[in-house]
C-alpha cells in the first residue's frame, strides 16, 4: 500500500473536499483519500499494482482541480518576507517618509460634525479590513456543514 500526498492548487470549500474524496476513492485500488481545503491537499492510500499515481492525478485534474509541486509557505519564505519588509521600512525612514500615514486625523474636542464624519470615513478602513475578515473566518462553514457556495464553480456537493 503506498501512501502519496497532494497538494492541490484551488480548492475553495468544504464542498471540494467532499467532490475529491469521492472522486478519488471511486477509483478502483484506491483504500483511502482524505482532502483538507484549509491545507490544499489530498492524502491518497492505494495499492500501485491496481492504480498509479498517474491515474490519481489524472481523476484530480478531471475535477477540474490542478497539482502544486510541493506545499508552498515554507519558514523560508516567511522570513524571506520579514527581511523584505524591513529593507523597504528601513529605506523609507531613510528617505523620510516613513510617517506618510500619520495624516489621518484625530478625533479632538471642538471639532464640527462634518469633521467628524470625515473622521470616521477614513478610520472606517481599519474596521472593514480587520474586524470585517475576523468575522468573515468565524463564520466560515466547518467541515461537517454542507454548503453550496454558489460563487464557487462547482461546489454544490
Amino acid at each position: 500500500m503506498t501512501e502519496k500526498i497532494l497538494f492541490i492548487e484551488n480548492m475553495t470549500c468544504t464542498g471540494c473536499e467532499s467532490r475529491l474524496e469521492k472522486r478519488i476513492s471511486s477509483i478502483n485500488g484506491v483504500s483511502a483519500a482524505k482532502a483538507s481545503y484549509t491545507e490544499n491537499k489530498i492524502t491518497v492510500s492505494f495499492d500501485e499494482r491496481l492504480c498509479s499515481y498517474e491515474d490519481i492525478v489524472r481523476a484530480v485534474e478531471n475535477e477540474g482541480y490542478s497539482l502544486k509541486k510541493e506545499n508552498a509557505g515554507t519558514a523560508s519564505d516567511v522570513v524571506s518576507v520579514i527581511i523584505i519588509a524591513v529593507g523597504v521600512y528601513v529605506i523609507a525612514r531613510a528617505l523620510g517618509i516613513a510617517d506618510i500615514f500619520r495624516f489621518f486625523p484625530e478625533a479632538q474636542e471642538g471639532m464640527s460634525y462634518a469633521a467628524l464624519f470625515a473622521v470616521g470615513l477614513l478610520t472606517s478602513v481599519h474596521c472593514a479590513a480587520m474586524c470585517g475578515g475576523i468575522n468573515l473566518t468565524a463564520s466560515m462553514a466547518g467541515k461537517s456543514e454542507k454548503i453550496a457556495y454558489p460563487y464557487f464553480r462547482n461546489c454544490t456537493d
